[in-house]
C-alpha cells in the first residue's frame, strides 16, 4: 500500500513540476529568469517558515554541514538556471529528455564519492544511454548549437547535488533541504539581479541572452501572478516528491519519475506546436530505456550483494 501511495505522490509531483516548467517557459518571453527565481525563492522560504512556525518545528532547520549545503545549493542553482535557459530556446520535451541522463551521471559520481561499484554492464548501459543525446541534439558540426548541451550539463550538476545529498544530508529534514536550496537560490539570483537587473546589458542583437539580461519589472500583475503560481507548483511538487520517497521504497517508485515526459510532450504540442522528430523519438527511447534498465540492474546488483553478505554471516 505504501509503495502504491508513493507512486501516486511521485506521478502527481511530476505532473505538477511539468506545469511549473511550462509556466516558466511562457514567462521567458517577457520576464528576466533571475527575477522569476528570486520571487519563487522568497515565496518558498516564506511558506516553509510559516509551516514550521505554525507546527512549532523550527528545529527542523538545523544542520551540521553548512559548507556542503552551500555547495549543494550552488550546484542546484547553476544546474537549473542552465535548464530553464535551454528550455526557453528548444522544445520542452527535448530539454526534459536530455535532463533524464542524470541517472548516468549519478551512477558515475557515486563510484568516486560513495565508493559504489560499477561493473562492465553498467558502463555499457551508460555509454549507450548517452548516445541518445546524439539523436536528440542531431548535431551538425557546421552549425553546432551549444544550447542543446545545457540540459545535459544541468543533469551533471544535478548528479553532483544528489550524490552530495546522499552522502552528507541523511540527518537533515526535507524542510531544511528545501529551505536552504531556496535560500541559496534567493542569494544567487539576488546578486545577479543587482548586476544585470537594471537592463544595462540588454541588447536587441542578442535575443537568446535577453532572458537573463532584460530589466526586472514588478509592475505587470499578470506576470507576477504566473511567477507565484509557478512557485506554488514548485512547493507542491517538492512536497509530493519528498512524501513519495518518505513513504515508498525508492527501488520501486523511482522509475515513475519518467512519467513527467508524457504531459510535457502533450503540452509542448498544444502550446507551441512542438512535434518530436523521428530522431528525437529514438533518443527518448534510448535514454529512458537505458535509464530504466540501469535502475533495474543496480537493484539486482544490490540484491545479490545483500544475499551474499547474509550468506557469509550465516556461514560464519
Amino acid at each position: 500500500m505504501s509503495n502504491r501511495l508513493g507512486i501516486y505522490y511521485l506521478v502527481s509531483g511530476m505532473f505538477v513540476f511539468v506545469f511549473q516548467d511550462i509556466i516558466i517557459k511562457l514567462l521567458s518571453e517577457k520576464v528576466n529568469l533571475f527575477q522569476i527565481l528570486f520571487i519563487r525563492s522568497i515565496l518558498t522560504i516564506t511558506l516553509v517558515l510559516l509551516f514550521l512556525k505554525i507546527s512549532k518545528q523550527t528545529k527542523l532547520l538545523s544542520t551540521s554541514n553548512p559548507i556542503i549545503i552551500a555547495i549543494r545549493s550552488l550546484t542546484f542553482f547553476v544546474g537549473f538556471t542552465l535548464f530553464y535557459y535551454a528550455q526557453s530556446q528548444m522544445p520542452v520535451a527535448n530539454a526534459l529528455t536530455l535532463f533524464y541522463v542524470s541517472p548516468f551521471f549519478i551512477t558515475i559520481l557515486s563510484m568516486f564519492v560513495l565508493g559504489e561499484k560499477i561493473d562492465l554492464g553498467h558502463w555499457v548501459i551508460i555509454i549507450l544511454g548517452f548516445s541518445g543525446v546524439y539523436f536528440i541534439t542531431n548535431p551538425n558540426f557546421q552549425e553546432f548549437n551549444y544550447i542543446n548541451l545545457l540540459p545535459v550539463l544541468c543533469a551533471m550538476f544535478y548528479g553532483v547535488f544528489m550524490v552530495l545529498t546522499k552522502k552528507y544530508s541523511t540527518t537533515e529534514s526535507s524542510f531544511a533541504q528545501l529551505f536552504y536550496l531556496s535560500l541559496g537560490s534567493l542569494l544567487a539570483s539576488g546578486i545577479l539581479g543587482l548586476i544585470v537587473g537594471d537592463g544595462k546589458f540588454f541588447s536587441n542583437n542578442s535575443v537568446s541572452m535577453n532572458y537573463m539580461l532584460r530589466e526586472w519589472n514588478f509592475t505587470n500583475t499578470g506576470e507576477i501572478v504566473l511567477i507565484v503560481i509557478s512557485a506554488l507548483c514548485g512547493c507542491i511538487g517538492s512536497f509530493l516528491l519528498l512524501s513519495a520517497y518518505r513513504i515508498g521504497n525508492p527501488s520501486r517508485i523511482t522509475p515513475f519519475e519518467y512519467s513527467g515526459l508524457i504531459p510535457t510532450i502533450m503540452l509542448g504540442y498544444l502550446i507551441w506546436d512542438d512535434i518530436p522528430t523521428k530522431n528525437t523519438w529514438i533518443g527518448i527511447l534510448i535514454i529512458i530505456g537505458c535509464g530504466l534498465y540501469l535502475f533495474y540492474r543496480q537493484n539486482s546488483f544490490s540484491d545479490k550483494s545483500l544475499k551474499k553478505s547474509i550468506n557469509r554471516t550465516i556461514n560464519n
